[in-house]
């Protein structure tokens, strides 16, 4: 599947209002309907894009990844054993493609008095924008999940309930959960 998936999700025919399940889905992508994936993929690609942002700090390679997510996926689907965890199979799939990327990137050098010349309101945003990321990744796994679903790609409670196909309950009390968490991390910034 040669499919740039994550430039063509900006284009075309709003796929993610069908009422086909994410595990109907899967089983008919198993079988080889490729347009099955797609739909798969529009529905779970500001997920996967949110999360290689915030953890890879570069569009371009976050881009690169989610491509990588989508193909690995793709070819991994008859591994999937339960096709309704698939949202929570492609995060990890993603995470892991992150892990991998950053192990492979030596650390960057600090950079120089010269090339320090960024304004300092923009400095402390980027800071601030930096230790969010950071607390974020830091979370446990189900709390990071339902804070990027809410907060990076803006769906509401009962959205991220129907995507990961858990109770709305849990989705409410994950997220109240999670962020007196990050208000602790993130107390500087407050």
């Amino acid at each position: 599947m040669a499919v740039d998936i994550v430039a063509r999700m900006s284009s075309g025919p709003d796929l993610e209002s069908t009422e086909q399940s994410d595990a109907a889905l899967v089983n008919r992508a198993r079988r080889g309907d490729a347009a099955s994936f797609e739909i798969l993929a529009r529905r779970h690609v500001k997920m996967v894009l949110g999360l290689l942002r915030q953890r890879l700090h570069n569009e371009h390679e976050a881009e690169d990844l989610a491509q990588e997510t989508f193909l690995s996926a793709f070819k991994a689907l008859p591994q999937l054993d339960d096709p309704a965890r698939f949202p929570a199979w492609l995060y990890r799939i993603a995470l892991n493609k992150a892990r991998s990327s950053q192990r492979e990137v030596p650390p960057q050098q600090t950079l120089n008095a010269t090339d320090a010349a960024a304004p300092e309101v923009d400095s402390t945003r980027s800071e601030r924008g930096a230790a969010v990321r950071e607390a974020v990744a830091e979370l446990e796994e189900s709390y990071r999940l339902v804070v990027t679903l809410r907060y990076l790609e803006g769906l509401n409670a009962a959205e991220i309930a129907a995507r990961l196909k858990i109770p709305h309950g849990t989705v409410r009390a994950r997220l109240s959960r999670a962020m007196p968490l990050l208000q602790a991390k993130l107390r500087r910034y407050l």
